[in-house]
């Protein structure tokens, strides 16, 4: 009754019913263990002292006789039969109970292995994961590429509407990583269109949980050394995960921080490298990178190259030099479009000489056997991305927009007899002279020939005016060029 009485107990324990976890229930099943095998229940002995009091009988019973005693237990053996074999019945009973308790223990051991093994793992998780201070965030870099991209973009109008919704910028975004290379004159807008690609990009990508990165480089900065350049990267990439990080390099990495004053290149690069690959793809734009002195340029585009064979989709800005390679004079298979900027080759149709535009490839044209693989670029692909003579007016009207925006406020103002102040001088002179509001636009247009720099000077020479008389002049007789921009400012 006893053991049976344990047992039922033992069953009905929580994690038997299947009401609590095997961890929560192992001390509850431990206890009804030990109180069968080592204490006393309210019935008597516990187990293990029935088990020594009953092999003990066991052993006196059937312990050998000499002589004379040994014919009297031949004799009496009949009677002593059925009590041995109850103490064999009852041996193997508590042999039940002690396997129950065993087994139990068995199962606490694995338990309690379980437990630790799991809090170990938890531990390095949480070290992989634990999200880096501010101060250690800084340490890899003193550069802030995301707040200079803020900069630039801020209050300036939107432009590069049509390289946005071109097909080659959208097989950039979307495909397999390869470089994107933007190339226009100095003064074209680069710099304010890659802050615009930059935010176009994060506001695209960021339900995909893609990061964007971004670097706009100036040869005047004496901290744009490589292992800063590299550090800014991959400091973008943790603040992207709000202080986490995930592959053990860059926790490797964050260990040094206590005792390196500055990170290690290689090791900041290989951090850099691992946690690239924790994402589904990286997108980085680089503007100005001709700008850097020629030995930091090489050593970074090439490491720059090295991560793009990897998740890291690349578009960089480029002045046309003399020598840049732009494909010309061949054409679509399938369209006849001039293959200048992307396309896709097959290299066994046509000798290796069949080509898909992207637009055909868009719209699932294959080659001649549908089982041919075209091919992506391999290296890298060149857009032109200087603004049309319409990208300038518009810029132009929007500045001038800016300008006489306080017209308006001035009216009001005068009216309660208080000075127009707040009025700019080229707003008065526009509400002298009506004309000019559409002069400026059109005159600005002509003369700067799809470079922005050029017509933000000559907004300022305008500016610089004394009279409506001298703004109509200035418009009416253009400067040449940059320097006659300047006297004009100047003057």
């Amino acid at each position: 009754m006893e053991v049976a009485a344990s047992l039922v107990t033992l069953i009905k324990t929580p994690y038997f019913l299947g009401l609590r976890s095997p961890a929560s229930s192992a001390n509850a099943i431990t206890a009804v263990g030990q109180r069968l095998f080592l204490g006393r229940t309210s019935q008597g002995d516990g187990a293990s002292v029935r088990l020594r009091k009953a092999l003990a009988l066991l052993e006196s019973e059937l312990k050998p006789r000499d002589g004379y005693a040994a014919f009297g237990e031949r004799l009496i053996w009949t009677h002593k039969k059925k009590k041995t074999k109850d103490l064999v019945t009852q041996l193997d009973q508590l042999k039940g109970v002690v396997d129950t308790v065993l087994n139990h223990d068995h199962f606490q051991v694995s338990i309690d292995t379980n437990r630790i093994t799991s809090n170990i793992i938890h531990s390095i998780e949480q070290l992989r994961t634990e999200p880096v201070q501010r101060e250690t965030i800084k340490w890899l870099s003193p550069l802030q590429f995301p707040r200079r991209q803020s900069d630039i973009l801020n209050g300036k109008m939107p432009m590069g509407e049509g390289l946005l919704a071109s097909d080659v910028f959208n097989a950039w975004t979307d495909g397999a990583p390869w470089t994107l290379v933007g190339y226009g004159r100095p003064g074209s807008g680069k710099t304010v269109l890659s802050s615009m690609i930059v935010n176009r990009l994060r506001k695209r990508l960021k339900p995909d949980g893609v990061p964007v990165l971004c670097m706009f480089l100036d040869h005047k900065e004496r901290d744009q050394t490589l292992p800063n350049l590299i550090g800014s990267l991959l400091q973008q990439l943790i603040q992207f995960q709000g202080g986490y990080f995930k592959s053990p390099q860059v926790h490797e990495l964050f260990r040094e921080a206590a005792f390196e004053a500055s990170p290690l290149l290689d090791v900041l690069y290989e951090a850099l490298r691992a946690q690239i690959m924790t994402f589904p793809r990286v997108m980085l734009v680089v503007d100005a990178l001709y700008g850097l002195p020629a030995a930091l340029h090489i050593e970074l585009l090439v490491r720059l190259r090295r991560l793009s064979q990897t998740k890291l989709n690349i578009m960089k800005t480029s002045r046309p030099p003399k020598d840049m390679y732009i494909p010309k004079g061949f054409t679509c298979n399938n369209c006849g479009q001039s293959l200048s900027e992307l396309f896709h080759n097959c290299d066994i149709c046509d000798d290796g000489k069949f080509d898909l535009c992207q637009g055909c490839v868009n719209q699932k044209i294959h080659c001649q056997v549908p089982s041919h693989q075209l091919a992506p670029p391999m290296d890298q692909v060149l857009v032109n991305i200087e603004p049309t003579d319409e990208d300038v007016r518009r810029y132009v009207e929007h500045e001038l927009d800016k300008e006489l925006e306080l017209g308006p406020v001035a009216t009001r103002v005068r009216r309660l007899g208080q000075p127009a102040g707040d009025m700019t001088r080229l707003a008065r002179f526009c509400r002298q002279m009506p004309e000019l509001r559409l002069m400026i636009p059109q005159y600005i247009q002509a003369s700067c020939k799809g470079m922005f720099m050029l017509a933000n000077l000559y907004i300022t020479a305008i500016n610089a005016k004394t009279s409506a008389d001298e703004v109509k002049n200035a418009l009416e007789n253009p400067p040449q060029g940059y320097d006659d921009l300047y006297k004009m400012t100047e003057d």
